[in-house]
Protein backbone atom coordinates (compact mmCIF):
# COMPACT_ATOMS: atom_id res chain seq x y z
CA UNK A 1 0.00 0.00 0.00
CA UNK A 2 2.41 2.27 1.17
CA UNK A 3 4.21 1.95 -2.57
CA UNK A 4 1.18 3.01 -4.43
CA UNK A 5 0.34 5.88 -2.06
CA UNK A 6 3.94 6.89 -2.77
CA UNK A 7 3.68 6.27 -6.63
CA UNK A 8 0.20 7.72 -7.06
CA UNK A 9 0.91 10.87 -4.77
CA UNK A 10 -2.54 10.63 -3.01
CA UNK A 11 -4.05 11.35 0.49
CA UNK A 12 -4.36 8.61 2.25
CA UNK A 13 -5.34 9.04 5.89
CA UNK A 14 -6.47 6.96 8.14
CA UNK A 15 -7.25 8.55 11.57
CA UNK A 16 -9.54 12.18 12.21
CA UNK A 17 -6.11 13.73 13.65
CA UNK A 18 -4.32 12.74 10.73
CA UNK A 19 -6.74 14.64 8.87
CA UNK A 20 -6.45 17.55 10.93
CA UNK A 21 -3.04 17.67 10.96
CA UNK A 22 -2.62 17.95 7.12
CA UNK A 23 -5.90 20.62 6.88
CA UNK A 24 -3.84 22.60 9.47
CA UNK A 25 -1.12 22.96 7.85
CA UNK A 26 -2.56 22.70 4.16
CA UNK A 27 -2.00 26.46 2.79
CA UNK A 28 -4.19 28.30 1.18
CA UNK A 29 -7.43 27.40 2.30
CA UNK A 30 -9.31 29.84 0.57
CA UNK A 31 -8.32 28.63 -2.71
CA UNK A 32 -9.53 24.82 -2.55
CA UNK A 33 -12.63 22.85 -1.87
CA UNK A 34 -13.13 20.49 0.96
CA UNK A 35 -15.03 17.42 0.69
CA UNK A 36 -16.29 14.86 3.12
CA UNK A 37 -17.82 11.38 1.89
CA UNK A 38 -20.35 9.17 4.66
CA UNK A 39 -18.81 6.06 4.15
CA UNK A 40 -20.48 4.02 6.84
CA UNK A 41 -22.28 1.82 4.07
CA UNK A 42 -19.17 1.48 1.82
CA UNK A 43 -17.65 -1.67 2.66
CA UNK A 44 -20.72 -3.92 2.03
CA UNK A 45 -20.59 -2.39 -1.73
CA UNK A 46 -17.21 -4.15 -2.55
CA UNK A 47 -17.17 -6.61 -4.73
CA UNK A 48 -14.85 -9.45 -5.34
CA UNK A 49 -14.91 -8.00 -8.78
CA UNK A 50 -13.95 -4.51 -7.26
CA UNK A 51 -11.37 -6.12 -4.66
CA UNK A 52 -10.12 -7.65 -8.13
CA UNK A 53 -9.88 -3.89 -10.13
CA UNK A 54 -8.20 -2.29 -6.99
CA UNK A 55 -5.61 -5.27 -6.88
CA UNK A 56 -4.75 -4.71 -10.02
CA UNK A 57 -4.61 -1.11 -10.20
CA UNK A 58 -2.12 -1.19 -7.25
CA UNK A 59 -0.17 -3.98 -9.34
CA UNK A 60 1.16 -0.64 -11.87
CA UNK A 61 2.79 0.35 -9.07
CA UNK A 62 4.18 -2.23 -7.16
CA UNK A 63 4.98 -6.20 -7.20
CA UNK A 64 1.60 -7.79 -6.19
CA UNK A 65 2.76 -12.01 -6.80
CA UNK A 66 -0.53 -13.86 -8.39
CA UNK A 67 -0.36 -16.26 -5.08
CA UNK A 68 -0.54 -12.79 -2.78
CA UNK A 69 -3.43 -12.27 -4.23
CA UNK A 70 -4.93 -15.80 -4.41
CA UNK A 71 -4.11 -15.18 -0.77
CA UNK A 72 -6.06 -11.62 -0.08
CA UNK A 73 -8.80 -13.34 -2.25
CA UNK A 74 -8.97 -16.37 0.21
CA UNK A 75 -9.27 -14.60 3.37
CA UNK A 76 -12.19 -12.88 1.61
CA UNK A 77 -14.12 -16.26 1.48
CA UNK A 78 -15.60 -17.18 4.98
CA UNK A 79 -17.64 -19.73 6.71
CA UNK A 80 -20.18 -18.74 9.19
CA UNK A 81 -21.92 -21.43 11.80
CA UNK A 82 -25.28 -20.86 12.84
CA UNK A 83 -26.35 -23.83 15.49
CA UNK A 84 -23.68 -26.15 13.74
CA UNK A 85 -25.28 -25.15 9.89
CA UNK A 86 -23.05 -23.17 7.45
CA UNK A 87 -24.35 -20.00 6.90
CA UNK A 88 -23.83 -17.36 4.13
CA UNK A 89 -25.22 -13.70 3.64
CA UNK A 90 -28.04 -13.19 1.09
CA UNK A 91 -26.33 -11.93 -1.36
CA UNK A 92 -23.09 -12.69 -0.90
CA UNK A 93 -21.54 -15.76 -3.41
CA UNK A 94 -19.32 -18.45 -2.84
CA UNK A 95 -18.90 -17.19 0.65
CA UNK A 96 -16.88 -13.79 -0.28
CA UNK A 97 -17.21 -10.90 1.75
CA UNK A 98 -15.74 -7.59 2.77
CA UNK A 99 -16.57 -8.22 6.66
CA UNK A 100 -17.51 -4.37 8.16
CA UNK A 101 -19.32 -5.41 11.37
CA UNK A 102 -22.59 -6.95 10.65
CA UNK A 103 -23.41 -10.13 9.14
CA UNK A 104 -26.93 -9.73 8.25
Amino acid sequence: MKAVVEKTNVNLWKSTQEVLKWYCDFHDKQDGYFISFDIVEFYPSITEKLLLKAINFASQYTNIESYEKDIIIHTKRKIVFDNGEPREKKDSKNGFDIYNGKLW
